[in-house]
C-alpha cells in the first residue's frame, strides 16, 4: 500500500488505534503449529509478512517468543514494503527493551524468496495485510518455498468495519463513511479492499500447495446475536473512547488518500462523521467509553 508508505503517514497513530489479534486466534495458531510439527520444543523462524508498524509481530513474540516463558519460536522477523513503517517498528523494539530475536526488515511480499532460505520458516503470518497483495498466486508459491516441508503453517488474519457493540443505530454512519461514494467509498484501493470486506472468502489458499486448511469468520451481526461470547470461539472487541475510535478511522488508507486530495477548504470527513454521531447519541461525548467490534476471519494452512 503506497498510501503508507508516504512521509505523510502517521505510523504511530496506526500503531495506537489498531486492535490486537485475539489471544484465542493465536492460541489457535500455536496448537495448529504443534500438531503439524508433533513437537513440544523450539522452532527456529517466524516471518510477519506486511507487518506495518510492527504492532502483530510484536504481539506474535510476546505469545510464543522468549517473553512467554518457554519459548515456542527462537526468532521473529517482521516485514513490509513501507521503509516508513519498519523504522517506527525498529524505534518501537528499542524503546520497549525487546531483545535481538524479535527483528524489523524492508522486504516486499514477492521478494521473500530473495531473502528466506528455502525450506527454513516454521510459521508464516500475515495479519492483516494479505488483502493489499496483487499477485496472490505468486505469493502462496514463496511461502510455499521458504515454508519447512510437512511442518510450515501459513496463518492469515483479517478484520474489517467497527462498530459500536452498544448502538446499532450507529452502524449506518459507519458504513457511509468508509464506502459512501462522497465519502471514503472512492479513495480505498481495490480489489484490496473489496476482498477484505469480504472476509477474505475471495482469497483462496492454494490447495495444490497447502493441507489442512482450516477458516473460520466471525461478523458483528453472530457477535450482537450471541447469548454467550465463547461460543463464537474467537471475538475481536476492544474497549476504546470515542475519541480513539475516531483516530482509528484516521488510520485508513483512504482516508490518507482523501486528504491529499483535499488538503484546503473541505471540512474533514470524518470529523463531520463523529459530530453527527453526536448529534443522533447525544449522551455521548468524545471520552465516552464504548465497545467496539469487528467482523474478522482467519485461514490455517499446513505446507504439503
Amino acid at each position: 500500500m503506497s498510501q503508507f508508505s508516504s512521509p505523510s503517514y502517521a505510523a504511530s497513530r496506526y500503531d495506537a488505534n489498531r486492535p490486537e489479534c485475539p489471544r484465542t486466534v493465536l492460541n489457535k495458531v500455536v496448537d495448529y503449529y504443534k500438531i503439524a510439527a508433533k513437537v513440544n520444543g523450539t522452532g527456529s523462524l517466524l516471518v510477519d509478512v506486511g507487518c506495518g508498524s510492527g504492532n502483530s509481530t510484536r504481539l506474535l513474540y510476546s505469545h510464543m517468543g522468549s517473553l512467554g516463558g518457554s519459548p515456542l519460536i527462537d526468532r521473529f522477523v517482521g516485514c513490509d514494503v513501507s521503509q516508513k513503517m519498519i523504522s517506527f517498528a525498529k524505534a518501537s523494539v528499542r524503546e520497549m527493551g525487546l531483545d535481538s530475536s524479535l527483528s524489523f526488515d524492508v522486504i516486499d511480499y514477492l521478494e521473500l524468496q530473495n531473502r528466506f532460505d528455502a525450506n527454513s520458516v516454521e510459521i508464516l503470518t500475515c495479519m492483516e495485510s494479505v488483502h493489499w497483495f496483487t499477485d496472490i498466486e505468486s505469493f502462496w508459491g514463496q511461502c510455499h518455498r521458504i515454508l519447512k516441508d510437512k511442518v510450515g503453517v501459513l496463518a492469515v488474519w483479517g478484520y474489517v468495519d467497527p462498530v459500536i457493540l452498544e448502538y446499532p443505530r450507529l452502524d449506518a454512519i459507519f458504513e457511509d463513511l468508509t464506502y459512501g461514494n462522497n465519502k471514503l467509498g472512492n479513495d480505498w484501493s481495490q480489489p484490496g479492499r473489496t476482498f477484505l470486506k469480504n472476509l477474505l472468502k475471495d482469497i483462496k489458499i492454494d490447495n495444490q500447495s497447502f493441507t489442512d486448511i482450516e477458516e473460520n469468520v466471525i461478523t458483528v451481526d453472530q457477535i450482537r446475536k450471541a447469548e454467550n461470547l465463547e461460543t463464537l470461539g474467537y471475538v475481536l472487541k476492544r474497549k476504546m473512547k470515542l475519541q480513539d475510535l475516531k483516530d482509528y478511522f484516521k488510520t485508513y488508507s483512504s482516508y490518507h488518500s482523501w486528504k491529499l486530495r483535499n488538503s484546503e477548504g473541505i471540512s474533514d470527513i470524518i470529523d463531520q462523521a463523529f459530530e453527527l454521531i453526536l448529534k443522533q447519541e447525544n449522551t455521548l461525548t468524545m471520552d465516552a467509553e464504548v465497545t467496539v467490534i469487528w467482523n474478522s476471519t482467519y485461514k490455517l494452512a499446513r505446507k504439503y
